[in-house]
């Protein structure tokens, strides 16, 4: 088993908030985390009047890890498991595609051995706007 959870960059499409966080978080806890509020959090006084703002982008987690050509031998079956993707999400490995997500409250797990390959991965996350959609 490999955990995914750890430091992963995360960037609005627009570029305008690109926090580093450890997963799992959520972009609000990230920016918090950054500073974003100051000394205070999301909650504190006006602050909140940001957040339709924030909430009113896209989003994009992302992140490397390391595989030995030894995991990726047969007979393994390999899947990745997701909880949490709020709520309009797109996965990929290495560029390419392996599942749109449409509902925070259902725990995913998709076959990913097509997609891996030995030595760096890369895994994205885009979350899409979830107001607008």
């Amino acid at each position: 088993m490999i955990d995914l959870n750890g430091t992963w960059q995360i960037a609005s499409t627009d570029c305008a908030f690109q926090p580093e966080c450890e997963v799992p978080c959520t972009v609000f806890y990230a920016l918090e985390k950054a500073g974003h509020w100051g000394e205070h959090d999301v909650f504190y006084r006006e602050n909140n009047r940001t957040c339709l703002d924030i909430a009113n982008r896209e989003f994009v987690f992302q992140r490397t890890f390391q595989l030995g050509a030894d995991f990726l031998k047969p007979p393994h079956k390999i899947c990745l498991e997701a909880d949490g993707l709020d709520t309009l999400a797109e996965i990929k490995i290495n560029d390419r595609s392996v599942a749109r997500v449409e509902n925070m409250f259902v725990r995913w797990r998709f076959e990913v051995g097509e997609f891996l390959q030995p030595g760096e991965n890369n895994i994205d996350i885009h979350f899409g706007n979830g107001v607008a959609e």
